[in-house]
């Protein structure tokens, strides 16, 4: 098993709409929003139940914008679960204004599962709690069902759709759609663009329903 890995990603989302924010005076809760990350993470063994050191470093071009680093220390209880367990710092800043967060969080993946008709299914749940000013408990997670519809040398597309949602403290959604994702697996770096339609079933966070773009890239 390699000891470094690099994972990064550009979330984009449109924001809520001006006429929503006008007309009721206030300025609604965001969750989900577009967000661009990276996370290193370096084994400290090869095997698979190791620990691992990690960074992370999210931002958020909405308003107000937002960026946390985060540092921490994760692992696997049990090596044939699939759950990590994760302690981090966190350095928020919003503003200007800086604050040091304590977090834990447990971590359930769910790796490719074949499914009938050539499906595959992926997702995750995570769950834990944040310290601080605006200490929250929280809890969110995804699953994805799809197909793939053609392949060339370089690239493979797929068609499905996907369930997201989370909740923590002063905002929450759940949100369900259709989905077609690019794979480019060949190249030094392999790269993943989803294109998600996203409509919201529960909650009153932002962004509205509507296009999700996701870009990715993981090695």
């Amino acid at each position: 098993m390699p000891l470094w890995r690099i994972d990064s990603w550009v979330f984009y989302r449109p924001t809520a709409s001006l006429r929503r924010f006008a007309s009721s005076g206030n300025r609604p809760s965001t969750y989900g929003g577009s967000q661009a990350g990276i996370v290193l993470r370096r084994a400290l063994s090869r095997d698979d139940h190791r620990a691992f050191l990690y960074t992370r470093l999210t931002a958020t071009p909405a308003q107000p914008r937002q960026s946390e680093l985060a540092i921490g220390i994760g692992g696997k209880p049990l090596p044939d679960v699939p759950l990590q367990m994760q302690a981090e710092m966190r350095v928020f800043d919003q503003g200007g204004q800086t604050e040091a967060r304590p977090a834990l969080a447990a971590v359930a993946e769910l790796p490719a599962t074949q499914l009938p008709l050539g499906g595959t299914a992926t997702g995750y749940l995570q769950s834990g709690y944040v310290g601080g000013g605006y200490a929250t408990a929280f809890i969110d997670g995804h699953l994805r069902v799809e197909r793939e519809v053609a392949t060339t040398s370089t690239a493979r597309l797929f068609v499905g759709g996907g369930v997201w949602g989370g909740v923590q403290r002063g905002a929450g959604r759940l949100d369900i759609g259709p989905s077609v994702a690019v794979n480019w697996d060949t190249g030094p770096v392999p790269l993943r663009l989803a294109l998600d339609y996203r409509l919201k079933l529960a909650g009153d966070a932002d962004p509205p329903d509507g296009v999700a773009v996701t870009l990715s890239a993981g090695f």
